[in-house]
């Protein structure tokens, strides 16, 4: 069985949206479960994923805080696919020269710091427009973090969205990787080694990361240019992926694992079988809710 493959996992601890596409040589699928721990704790699953196909495939996943402050991460999670999607899909129109790496990339920096995070905070506040926090939302916030915190909240609504955001663009000239928060990024070649477009930061430790609300959000977002050739396989996880190993390289063997699967299988199989697998893995290991988007070459 698929589930079999899943590498070294951490003892312990998933409504599911599965869904396959093909664009040209590119497939994609992914998958989104709710936590093992949160079905004790009644919080429903704060990540997200969306992807969009055509001539230049996106994927993006987002994985809301969930904390007493973020009280309406679920929704920002969502926000914040969508406005990687849409700041992804604009990008190549802001090129002169698509075909020169360097000039894609200082590009990339000044646009994704200006619009990516603009776009969810306008997202955010077209939804409070819509929506704005009811009574019982202050009360439960106050109830949990003290009345200060509602005079906060007021101040920076933003944060009751809190979400990291993580984003490829599939070009014929260039891959470009956008992150702002926790996550992973894998890229598997076509003999099966893992590589990161982006360093793990190592301050993201004991449930810390940089997020969309902050106000340094746009200084904290990492962008990346990985020229052609392109990786057979790429795989964004959410954080609860990764914390249920034991250790970096055990995570990052997963990356050769799907790869011989999807050989094997397919991209077909491998959508049937995610949702379980994924379930798996949080109730084996971090108990968190665990997002996993999926490109592969299959023609590589």
């Amino acid at each position: 069985m698929f589930g079999a493959f899943v590498g070294e996992r951490r003892a312990g601890w998933g409504s599911l949206s599965p869904r396959a596409m093909m664009s040209e040589t590119w497939q994609i699928t992914g998958c989104s479960v709710r936590g093992a721990s949160h079905y004790t704790s009644g919080l429903p699953n704060q990540d997200a994923i969306t992807w969009r196909t055509g001539e230049r495939p996106i994927l993006a996943v987002a994985d809301g805080h969930g904390s007493i402050r973020h009280f309406r991460s679920q929704k920002g999670s969502r926000l914040a696919v969508e406005a990687m999607a849409s700041t992804l899909e604009s990008f190549p129109a802001t090129l002169t020269d698509p075909a020169d790496p360097a000039a894609v990339e200082h590009v990339a920096h000044a646009h994704f710091r200006v619009h990516l995070v603009e776009t969810w905070r306008q997202m955010v506040a077209e939804h409070l427009a819509k929506k704005p926090v009811t009574e019982a939302e202050w009360q439960q916030l106050e109830a949990a973090a003290g009345p200060a915190a509602r005079f906060f909240q007021q101040h920076s609504p933003e944060t009751a969205y809190g979400s990291t955001a993580l984003g490829v663009l599939v070009t014929e000239a260039y891959l470009l990787f956008v992150q702002l928060g926790d996550g992973d990024m894998l890229c598997v070649d076509a003999q099966g080694a893992t590589s990161r477009p982006f360093e793990r930061d190592r301050r993201f430790a004991l449930n810390q990361t940089t997020s969309l609300c902050l106000e340094e959000a746009a200084e904290e977002t990492r962008v990346c240019i990985w020229p052609t050739p392109s990786p057979t396989l790429i795989l964004i996880a959410t954080d609860g992926y990764a914390n249920s190993y034991r250790t970096e390289a055990a995570f990052e063997s997963i990356g050769s694992e799907y790869l011989q699967f999807l050989r094997a299988q397919g991209i077909d199989q491998l959508r049937a079988e995610l949702p379980t697998v994924l379930e798996d893995i949080t109730r084996r290991g971090s108990g968190d809710d665990i997002t996993l988007g999926v490109l592969y070459r299959a023609s590589a």
